[in-house]
């Protein structure tokens, strides 16, 4: 797994690339709550993402609880096919705010 920081201004996008799985998913995670003391919105594009396991998926919920306590907003992009079907099949899809793009993501916020 690799990822790419890009700032639209304030607001950060991560983009993902590769296999989410348990042993890649403790370096996300502290990207996330890295960028969470960074900035008040992150988007997470998930376009590039081949595989995630339920370890990426806590990923998620944490750093979607962490922007929450801190009245920060976080949302996912560009998720395929096969990242949805996990999110589906854990019952948490409708826990994100899921936009087809990073541009749509950030201006709905």
């Amino acid at each position: 797994m690799t990822t790419l920081l890009q700032w639209q201004g304030k607001d950060a996008v991560l983009n993902v690339n590769g296999k989410i799985t348990i042993q890649t998913a403790h370096t996300l995670l502290a990207t996330v709550k890295e960028l969470a003391e960074k900035t008040r919105h992150l988007v997470v594009n998930l376009g590039d993402v081949d595989y995630m396991d339920t370890s990426g998926m806590g990923v998620l919920v944490t750093g979607l609880k962490l922007f929450k306590s801190k009245g920060s907003d976080f949302a996912l992009s560009g998720v395929n096919e096969r990242v949805r079907a996990v999110m589906e099949l854990s019952g948490l899809v409708g826990l994100f705010r899921i936009y087809p793009n990073d541009h749509v993501a950030l201006t709905q916020a």
